[in-house]
């Protein structure tokens, strides 16, 4: 399957015309509603958008809404199930949208994955994180820095917090105007937002936002409401990420 006439999309990674194949990744088979690009679970313009199941060593792994214009992923979603050690691992290099070549040589970028190797069950789930199409540019000092604390923090709610240690999560990068190698768009902005039920009953999610940009030493993202978390002017009106019960915090 092409994706733009040029590079073809690796066979781990499939493309549907709706996130009805990967559904368990979004709460309560909730769709993230953006007007004009994701209504109802369907991709409304499928020339510039994919909904991308991550197939990898014999099942799906997360989900990914991915701009082959941009060439980078608008979300990526998971169900976060607990986490087991990891080493390092090597970026997959797939003939995505975006390319290994894209990222060489990009001095004060790294390669930033929406969905990280720490929220991963297992190695093999770590693994098909580094696929390029979960790969945005993120400014070093800031993917090192708060947004890694950020993700670290986020995993010991889900762990101490949630039910099992069972959580969803949406990640997401905002584009700008600059770009990588003249082709892959650099975010502007990334957010993440989670929601699970706890061990009382009750609905508990968060959101954080940080900007794309070279960061001072000690910087900490705060947590707060989904609610509070405002992409309507990135993207359009109407724009809903998670059901009502994780719309509080």
């Amino acid at each position: 399957l092409y994706l733009d006439g040029i590079s073809q999309l690796p066979a781990p990674a499939q493309v549907v015309d709706k996130f009805d194949t990967c559904k368990d990744f979004f709460v309560s088979a909730f769709f993230p509603k953006i007007p004009g690009i994701l209504e109802d679970g369907t991709i409304k313009n499928q020339n510039r958008y994919k909904a991308i199941c991550q197939y990898y060593n014999g099942k799906y792994r997360f989900a990914t809404l991915y701009d082959t214009d941009n060439k980078i992923p608008v979300f990526s979603a998971y169900k976060f199930t607990g986490t087991e050690n990891t080493d390092e691992i090597r970026t997959k290099i797939y003939p995505n949208q975006a390319t290994d070549e894209d990222y060489k040589d990009s001095s004060g970028f790294d390669r930033g994955h929406l969905l990280p190797r720490q929220y991963a069950t297992d190695e093999s789930t770590a693994e098909s994180t580094c696929t390029l199409t979960n790969i945005v540019p993120q400014k070093k000092n800031f993917n090192q820095g708060s947004w890694s604390k950020m993700e670290e923090h986020v995993v010991k709610i889900m762990m101490t917090d949630c039910k099992d240690s069972q959580a969803y999560v949406l990640i997401g990068a905002v584009p700008g105007e600059g770009k990588l190698k003249n082709r892959v768009i650099i975010p502007k902005m990334m957010w993440t937002a989670f929601c699970c039920e706890t061990k009382s009953g009750k609905w508990l999610s968060g959101a954080y936002w940080g900007y794309n940009t070279d960061e001072q030493a000690n910087i900490q993202l705060e947590q707060k409401s989904v609610n509070e978390l405002q992409l309507t002017e990135d993207f359009s009106t109407g724009i809903q990420i998670f059901p009502e019960q994780c719309l509080t915090m």
